[in-house]
């Protein structure tokens, strides 16, 4: 560390001056209810002051995800829609940077909606912008995904 930061957690500091273990509880809270309720995450940001930092990963080629074979096949036909599908060492090292990010600036700015918080420096791989709706575009992958596996010899 430089500066004279301290390091370890940072506990948010009370009116009175002294670390408060109530406030960061509030702030863990609001980041925990940023995944279930975005809306709900940003109200408790406002009324506490508790930053939140809501980032959307992009597909990521994690072993939870290629055990299930209808999305490990999406995944080998994505490219063929303009979807990029990450490696877990890229998605971690971005994630980071954005959260890093957000603690430094505040968290983002706060959109007018929830959605628009999601999609402010969200990593979508291209599946936001493609011309397909997700679910046809993942559709037709998988089945080019399972077709190229068979083509290879595999199951």
């Amino acid at each position: 560390m430089s500066g004279g930061e301290p390091a370890g957690v940072a506990f948010p500091v009370a009116a009175d001056g002294r670390r408060s273990t109530s406030a960061l509880g509030r702030a863990v809270v609001a980041d925990a209810l940023s995944r279930v309720d975005p809306a709900a995450a940003r109200a408790a940001e406002r009324e506490t002051g508790a930053l939140v930092s809501m980032n959307v990963a992009p597909p990521t080629r994690t072993r939870s995800v290629l055990k299930n074979r209808a999305l490990a096949a999406a995944y080998v036909g994505a490219p063929r829609f303009g979807v990029e599908v990450y490696e877990p060492a890229t998605t971690k090292t971005l994630m980071a940077a954005l959260l890093v990010h957000d603690l430094h600036t505040g968290g983002g700015p706060a959109q007018a909606h929830p959605w628009q918080d999601e999609a402010h420096a969200a990593a979508h791989g291209g599946l936001w912008r493609t011309a397909y709706a997700p679910r046809s575009a993942l559709t037709l992958a998988a089945l080019i995904g399972y077709r190229a596996a068979r083509g290879r010899g595999g199951a």
